[in-house]
């Protein structure tokens, strides 16, 4: 996200913010919080933490069709937007910070459904 956010829009991070801190208000430049992730995950993505209810297929049909097009899709990001490589981090999932845990990721709000890989029974 502050990858993105560098390439298309630098003036963001030198913008003056007001936020309440220990019941006092300072004036910042604009950071990307946290709050500002979750934030953006529910109201603009609508995405919220859900608990999972089914297994997920373990392999798509077309997984090579997938992965060359994740790999042209970084390849393209990277080129189009002039991003450095140190901004490309968490793309194998490890590491995230937001991490779901091992019954739970992130979904549609309102999903019924919820599948994920590694849920299926012994």
């Amino acid at each position: 996200m502050v990858g993105i956010m560098e390439a298309k829009a630098p003036e963001m991070f030198k913008v003056f913010v007001m936020r309440k801190v220990h019941g006092k208000y300072l004036w910042d430049h604009f950071h990307c919080w946290d709050s500002f992730v979750m934030n953006f995950l529910r109201n603009d993505m609508k995405w919220s933490l859900r608990r999972t209810t089914r297994p997920g297929k373990k392999t798509p049909d077309n997984v090579t069709q997938i992965l060359t097009d994740t790999f042209l899709r970084f390849v393209w990001t990277i080129s189009e937007f002039n991003i450095q490589v140190v901004f490309i981090v968490n793309s194998d999932q490890t590491l995230v910070y937001f991490s779901a845990g091992a019954t739970e990721t992130y979904a549609p709000i309102g999903s019924k459904q919820v599948e994920v890989v590694g849920k299926d029974e012994k």
